[in-house]
């Protein structure tokens, strides 16, 4: 792992047992957190990811996960909710859930094909690792209405859009898989399998300082914040170097280039996303000036050099760790990426390798 050639692992299924993993995959889940009344019993299962059992939604059980409140889309900024709806009205979460539940479909034969391969591979490549996973893990289709055409994780599950530009190649969709993952595991993981993870990155701990979220901030940014469905919480920071500041504690924070109002049924996240810096004081707190929230450009500072770490994605740091953990599976199941700091997957691995996060 520490050249840029990684080794191949050997990974061989018999096209018996493929073939039969693919016929019980279309049926769906064992059991899911639906209700005792609307639960589809099935049988058989895909490979688990470790001790974790990992299954394909009907239309019907993902309608319901996607409907359900959960901690993300309570956090989830009025903007950020008109944007997914569609509409330059302020959005309620109820429309969003509802929004989201609607756009639930059944998994084809033709679609779960490429995914099930990956999740053999995944299952293949986890060997030997420990990441904190929960006890199920739900894979839902949707048309891709939902998150305007974005692969996304809600609770235990992994939402796989319907799109032309869905990946059917194994190392594309085993990347995918793998990213999505490590959002799962920073969710439901103990602090320290984030706090270690993250240091990989440059973030730290706010040690001694009050955790702050990013539903606490002046009421003048809240109508412009926009929520990373991923990371709606500020817990760790990073220390950058500023064109005017010196040396700045700070935390990547999203805005909109857009205000509510010039939302339009056309606009895509990347037109509005527009990642700044805020830096933190003494108290663990954004510093606030006159009711904004004290903001700084990326550009005005060293983060774009200190922050990619083989990834370009950089708006917070589970971007950053769940694409090395992307590359580190796709490795493990003999993709060689191209890999820009092989170090950083070195000191990864050993941490998977040796900390037990239970």
């Amino acid at each position: 792992m520490g050249s840029r050639t990684p080794t191949e692992v050997n990974i061989r299924a018999a096209p018996v047992a493929l073939a039969m993993l693919l016929f019980l995959s279309i049926y769906g889940c064992v059991a899911t957190t639906l209700p005792k009344s609307t639960q589809v019993q099935r049988v058989p299962q895909l490979p688990q990811w470790l001790c974790t059992t990992v299954c394909f939604a009907s239309a019907q059980e993902a309608a319901h996960l996607l409907g359900t409140q959960d901690e993300c889309r309570r956090r989830m900024a009025p903007l950020g909710r008109s944007l997914r709806v569609r509409t330059s009205m302020r959005g309620a979460t109820r429309d969003d859930l509802q929004h989201a539940s609607r756009a639930a479909v059944d998994w084809t034969t033709s679609g779960i094909t490429p995914w099930a391969q990956a999740v053999q591979q995944i299952a293949e490549a986890l060997q030997g690792l420990t990441i904190p996973l929960p006890a199920q893990i739900v894979l839902i289709r949707t048309n891709s209405e939902d998150e305007l055409h974005a692969n996304y994780t809600r609770s235990h599950s992994i939402t796989l859009p319907r799109a032309p530009s869905s990946p059917t190649y194994t190392p594309s969709t085993v990347s995918l898989l793998a990213h999505q993952l490590f959002y799962i595991a920073s969710h439901v993981g103990p602090t320290s399998f984030r706090d270690t993870t993250y240091a990989l990155a440059g973030f730290h701990a706010l040690a001694g300082f009050h955790r702050v979220t990013l539903g606490r901030m002046p009421p003048i940014f809240e109508s412009r914040r926009h929520t990373n469905p991923h990371a709606f919480t500020q817990h760790h920071a990073i220390k950058v170097r500023s064109r005017n500041q010196g040396h700045v504690l700070v935390g990547p924070v999203l805005s909109s280039r857009l205000s509510q109002k010039e939302l339009t049924r056309n606009t895509t996240v990347q037109q509005v996303e527009d990642l700044r810096l805020a830096p933190f004081s003494a108290a663990g707190i954004f510093q606030i000036n006159d009711e904004r929230l004290m903001t700084m450009p990326v550009s005005d500072t060293n983060y774009p050099t200190i922050t990619p770490c083989n990834t370009c994605y950089t708006i917070h740091r589970k971007e950053i760790l769940a694409g090395n953990l992307a590359l580190l599976l796709q490795h493990r199941a003999g993709y060689p990426p191209t890999i820009d700091h092989p170090k950083t997957l070195d000191r990864l691995l050993v941490i998977l390798h040796d900390r037990d996060f239970s």
